[in-house]
């Protein structure tokens, strides 16, 4: 068994979801300190040296430069600890199944229907038969998204352990809590750490690389009711229940996730609390263009103010809080992190490509901090998923596309 696999099948069994409903606290959930406390263990047998695992579940540590390379700017490689909440992620089971095409089996749903991706829904899958694949059992998530990423992070430590003469710089390693629920690299002190460029390795498709994201804002829009006893509600009731269904129906259709792709943004409802009294609709708002997301936040005021006049003032008020902003806006005259990514995955046989990535990563919130960072792929598929897998070649080849990529920076 390989190092990478061997590490990833062992840290996807150590339970660390994030939790929204506790996203004041850093990390929102316990568990998240004890994957954080095995991985600064990992770094210190890897022969980090700094290695420190704070009280917000951060791990940072420094891999030594090699020989020639001490004087080369640092480099930062980042991955983020916690799996997401959008699928059980507790008391995860992988296995490893050899695909030989057709349907890929990952497991069974309590009423005994099996659990599977097929070619239709995963085109990619065509490339993998003869391959051994990383799945769950079904009842979870795999916690590819982003253990994936600290596994072969790892296994390149390991390698570059092993083999002194690989050239590198010196190596920043940052594991955070939290990114699934918007946090991830908030709290990193950048300056400390010491690195001059950065890459998360948070994505999907091998090959894949991403240094432009979405524009990202929260909004929570509250909705003050009147509420009287039914029988004697004509005229008075003003159902906070109903004016949230009046205020979701107004956003336009065709501008949901549901209903876009690439390029397009969205606005997308993530949950209702309440009752006819009060009720608190919380939407995030995405695009990649930071004027276009303004617009999106204006259309929410737009519709607050007219339904205030139509029911009365202050019956409906919406609050926006920005989450992160497009890195590309900041990646002028950093065009060659990108050469370099792109360079290194073909000298391992990988076909890169770049895309923008329909969603945020750590890099975002780095990049906007002075800390230049693009993300690269993990080489997982069904991400937030009980149908989550990735394919073990897949693991191995991003660890030998990491060596490559380090070896860049050793000048």
């Amino acid at each position: 068994m390989s190092d990478v696999l061997e590490r990833f099948l062992r840290y996807v069994q150590v339970d660390s979801q994030s939790n929204a409903a506790n996203e004041e606290q850093v990390p929102s959930s316990p568990c998240e300190h004890e994957m954080a406390r095995m991985l600064g263990e990992e770094l210190v047998g890897l022969g980090c040296t700094d290695v420190v695992v704070d009280e917000h579940a951060y791990v940072t540590a420094t891999f030594a430069a090699s020989a020639g390379a001490e004087d080369a700017p640092a480099l930062m490689l980042c991955a983020h600890m916690d799996s997401a909440s959008d699928a059980p992620a507790s008391g995860i089971k992988p296995h490893i199944v050899h695909y030989e095409g057709g349907e890929l089996f990952s497991g069974y749903y309590t009423d005994g229907d099996r659990i599977v991706s097929t070619p239709e829904t995963v085109p990619d899958l065509v490339k993998f038969v003869g391959q051994d694949i990383v799945v769950t059992d079904g009842t979870t998530l795999l916690g590819a998204d982003d253990k994936a990423g600290i596994a072969e992070i790892c296994a390149l430590l390991k390698r570059l352990k092993d083999n002194p003469e690989l050239p590198h710089p010196t190596i920043k390693v940052a594991f955070v809590p939290d990114e699934e629920i918007g946090h991830g690299a908030a709290l990193l002190d950048i300056e400390k750490l010491g690195a001059k460029y950065g890459y998360t390795v948070d994505g999907h498709t091998l090959g894949g690389i991403n240094y432009e994201c979405f524009s990202a804002s929260m909004a929570t829009v509250k909705i003050e009711g009147i509420m009287v006893h039914p029988g004697s509600a004509k005229g008075v009731m003003i159902n906070a229940i109903t004016l949230a269904t009046e205020f979701l129906s107004q956003i336009p259709i065709d501008e949901r996730p549901e209903t876009t792709e690439g390029r397009q943004g969205f606005y997308h409802p993530l949950e209702i609390k309440g009752a006819g009294y009060q009720t608190v609709i919380t939407l995030i708002l995405r695009d990649f263009d930071s004027n276009v997301l303004a617009k999106r936040e204006q259309k929410l005021r737009d519709i607050a103010d007219a339904m205030n006049e139509k029911y009365g003032a202050g019956m409906v008020t919406v609050t926006i809080r920005e989450q992160y902003r497009n890195m590309a806006e900041h990646f002028e005259g950093l065009e060659f992190m990108i050469d370099y990514a792109c360079d290194a995955n073909r000298e391992v046989g990988i076909k890169p490509f770049i895309e923008p990535v329909r969603g945020g990563t750590d890099g975002a919130q780095l990049t906007f901090r002075g800390l230049p960072c693009p993300n690269l792929a993990t080489g997982a598929y069904n991400l937030h998923s009980i149908r989550e897998f990735i394919p073990v070649p897949s693991l191995e080849k991003t660890v030998d596309m990491l060596t490559a990529l380090v070896a860049k920076f050793a000048v």
